[in-house]
């Protein structure tokens, strides 16, 4: 989208769909913060399902035919919110994207 429509609409999209993966782990952190699961620790795959599965909506969505997008800043968006939700190292999300950014910059 960058590359089509401009760096602006392009920066929005990335916010967009990083927004779109880590809406279904924050919701799913509310959700399960308050059931017996949460007592066992076992809400933290509840975490993993909820983002995979917006991640995997977003590489096949059902509307346009099983062909999606590649999922980069979906995937930022999953470990986004693995790191602010299920207590990851802020790490997770932060050596991927210098690793982008350098690799982008050459």
């Amino acid at each position: 989208m960058g590359r089509i429509f401009g760096l602006k609409v392009g920066f929005v999209i990335i916010i967009l769909d990083m927004l779109k993966t880590c809406l279904p782990i924050w919701i799913s952190f509310f959700v399960l913060k308050y059931t017996p699961l949460n007592q066992y620790n076992m809400s933290y795959y509840g975490y993993l399902i909820s983002g995979l599965g917006a991640v995997i909506g977003h590489c096949f969505p059902l509307f346009y035919g099983f062909k999606g997008g590649k999922a980069v800043a979906a995937m930022y968006g999953f470990w986004l919110g693995m790191a602010i939700f299920a207590g990851f190292s802020y790490w997770i999300f932060l050596l991927p994207l210098i690793t982008f950014l350098i690799i982008l910059y050459m």
